[in-house]
């Protein structure tokens, strides 16, 4: 069994099967230069890059946003958030849209 299915088999269990369709919180798992790592797809450079399309909050500061109201590239939805809009995504749509990501979400 590689890392990559051990990881999961830990997250179906710890979690539930149905992880991935809800937010988790991930602490102190990685540091300021890791997440500022230009090879991670996950990073602010990394995510500037990334064409997936994932479901994203247009105003993260709006009461009772639980589910999000919009879609777009996930370099839009970055880039806007670089200019100050207060768009919100979540690394479970990410991994949903693109499954080979969570490498980068549970070291």
């Amino acid at each position: 069994s590689s890392s990559h299915d051990t990881i999961l088999e830990h997250l179906d269990t710890t979690h539930g099967k149905d992880w991935r369709d809800r937010p988790l919180l991930f602490r102190g798992l990685w540091s300021k230069s890791e997440l500022e790592s230009s090879e991670r797809h996950l990073s602010l450079s990394g995510l500037l890059k990334e064409n997936l399309s994932i479901p994203y909050f247009i105003d993260a500061t709006a009461p009772h946003a639980l589910t999000p109201d919009a879609h777009g590239p996930t370099s839009d939805i970055v880039l806007n958030m670089t200019k100050g809009h207060m768009h919100k995504i979540g690394t479970q749509f990410l991994v949903q849209t693109s499954p080979e990501l969570i490498r980068e979400v549970v070291p």
